[in-house]
């Protein structure tokens, strides 16, 4: 069963890098600060939305990425933290994590805390 759900999990990450490179290649070419009117509110705006996308998808495609490497070493599916395999239904629906909910959770709430 775990064999089955890491080939599945690998095909949808490598449909989902495609798609993520793709975006970014399409929006490869965002309008610099320096191009906008400064009195320009709406344009300023748009342009923080999409450096905000940039840095998202960006980072996105890093969590894909790192997930791919996981499967190559044969850590997928390992939290990070505890070592312990991460529930096959936290991996079906975000097979890019690398913690398992508790961890993860450990992880959120020290953040809040710094």
């Amino acid at each position: 069963m775990r064999e089955e759900l890491i080939l599945q999990s690998e095909k949808r990450l490598e449909i989902e890098k495609d798609s993520l490179e793709a975006w970014l290649t399409a929006h490869s070419n965002p309008v610099s600060l320096e191009r906008i009117d400064k009195k320009d509110v709406p344009a300023l705006q748009i342009l923080q939305v999409n450096q905000s996308n940039h840095s998202i998808i960006r980072e996105r495609l890093e969590d894909v990425n790192a997930a791919l490497a996981r499967i190559s070493d044969g850590t997928f599916a390992i939290c990070q933290e505890c070592k312990n395999e991460i529930p096959e239904e936290r991996i079906l629906i975000m097979p890019f994590v690398n913690r398992c909910l508790i961890c993860q959770k450990k992880v959120e709430e020290a953040k809040k805390y710094k």
